[in-house]
C-alpha cells in the first residue's frame, strides 16, 4: 500500500513540475520532461516490473497538457517503463552502473520514438532536424533529471525497506 502512496505522490509532483516549472526551464529546443524521467526512474528504483498504471497516467496527463498527439506519450511512457524494468531485472548485477545505463538507453529510445511520432503526425520539420535539435538535447536534459529522481527514489525505497525489516522483527 505504501508503494501506491509513493507512486501517487511522485505523479502529483511530476505533473506539477511539468505544468509549472518545465516551460521556464527550456534551454534551446529542449524542455525537461519530468514525466518520462519518472516513468523510467521509478521502476528502476523500486525494482517492480509490474509498474504500469502510474507511467501511463502521467504520460496521458503530459499529452493532454501539451500539443502533441494524444496518447503517443502515454504509450511511450508505458513502453519505456516496462522496457527499463525488464532490462534492469535481466541485467542486474547489484551495481549502480546497470540501472544508469538502462536509464540512459531507455530515455534515448523514447526521445527518438517521440520525434518519429511527431514527424509522422505532421510536425513541420524533417526527421533529421527533429532528432538533432529536439531528441538529443531533450535526452541529455531528461537523463540528468532521471538520474536525480532515481537516486532520490532509491534512497526512499531503501529507507522504506529498512523500516519494513525493523517492523518484521
Amino acid at each position: 500500500m505504501r508503494d501506491v502512496g509513493i507512486q501517487v505522490a511522485c505523479a502529483i509532483v511530476v505533473v506539477l513540475l511539468q505544468a509549472v516549472a518545465a516551460p521556464y526551464l527550456e534551454i534551446g529546443y529542449a524542455m525537461p520532461n519530468f514525466a518520462l524521467a519518472l516513468a523510467v526512474a521509478y521502476p528502476l528504483a523500486c525494482r517492480d516490473p509490474h509498474v504500469i498504471i502510474m507511467p501511463f497516467c502521467v504520460g496521458l496527463i503530459f499529452d493532454l497538457l501539451g500539443s502533441g498527439p494524444v496518447g503517443a506519450f502515454a504509450f511511450l511512457c508505458l513502453l519505456s517503463s516496462l522496457l527499463a524494468a525488464q532490462l534492469a531485472e535481466r541485467l542486474d548485477n547489484d551495481t549502480i552502473f546497470i540501472p544508469l545505463a538502462v536509464l540512459c538507453a531507455t530515455i534515448l529510445l523514447a526521445q527518438i520514438l517521440y520525434a518519429i511520432f511527431y514527424v509522422a503526425c505532421g510536425w513541420d520539420v524533417g526527421l533529421g532536424e527533429a532528432l538533432l535539435w529536439r531528441s538529443l538535447p531533450g535526452w541529455l536534459y531528461d537523463t540528468v533529471i532521471a538520474v536525480i529522481l532515481y537516486l532520490i527514489l532509491r534512497s526512499i525505497m531503501a529507507r522504506q525497506q529498512r523500516k519494513d525489516d525493523m517492523a518484521a522483527l
